[in-house]
Formats: C-alpha cells, sequence, structure tokens
C-alpha cells in the first residue's frame, strides 16, 4: 500500500458557471482563483471550507462527452495523489476505473467510481 494521497477536494462538475458563481456568492462564498484561465472557479467560505466548481466542457475537453455526461451535476471529491497508477492500485477492487487521461493542464487524472460516489484522482507531472 503506497498511501499517496496528498490532498482532497469536493469538486461539483456544472452546465451552467454564472448561474453556480451566483448560488455561492449568495450562500456567502468568496471566489479564490477565478481567473486561471480554465473554466473552473474555486470559492471557500470564511469558515475555511471551499469547493471547486468545474464547467462540464473542460471534463468533455480532457475525458470527452460520455465522461462529462456521467458526472456532470454532481459533487465528487478530487483527489491529488503522488502516483495515480499507484493509488489506483491500492484502490484495487473499491473502485471502477472509467477513464484515464493525461490533461492540458499538465495533470494524469483518472475518473473511478468508488461506493461513496465518483472520484477523480489527479498527480501532477513534471515540466
Amino acid at each position: 500500500m503506497s498511501l499517496t494521497a496528498r490532498t482532497i477536494t469536493p469538486m461539483q462538475i456544472v452546465e451552467d458557471m454564472d448561474a453556480a458563481a451566483e448560488a455561492f456568492a449568495a450562500l456567502g462564498f468568496q471566489p479564490t482563483s477565478a481567473d486561471t484561465g480554465c473554466p473552473c472557479t474555486g470559492w471557500r467560505a470564511e469558515n475555511g471550507s471551499s469547493v471547486v466548481v468545474m464547467a462540464r466542457a473542460l471534463i468533455a475537453q480532457e475525458f470527452g462527452d460520455e465522461v462529462a455526461a456521467r458526472i456532470a451535476n454532481r459533487a465528487l471529491s478530487y483527489v491529488f495523489v503522488e502516483c495515480v497508477p499507484d493509488a489506483l492500485e491500492d484502490l484495487g477492487d473499491s473502485a471502477k476505473i472509467v477513464a484515464q487521461t493525461v490533461t492540458s493542464y499538465g495533470t494524469m487524472e483518472a475518473v473511478v467510481e468508488t461506493a461513496g460516489g465518483p472520484m477523480i484522482i489527479a498527480e501532477r507531472l513534471a515540466d
């Protein structure tokens, strides 16, 4: 067992980024990373709670329309690990790999289904 988890971030995949922004702002969240150049925004509450909201279009671009449709409009966990293949091996039969890709933004990612719902397992690739 490699125990490779580094961080876990709640993530929502949405069709409409503007509508999601309105909802989080109405609840008192502040945008933390709106100018990243990609269709995703981090939101943080006063107490430190946070969430990343990502456009379904970005998931479709990186993983394809079928995967995007499968995880759109759902909350999931974005888990950063040291090594995606090791993490997938550690998960074993407790996770079904839905898709895997090297993204345009420099990560290797795998969408997996677990008993607790979907996750994206990610590793930052060396420059």
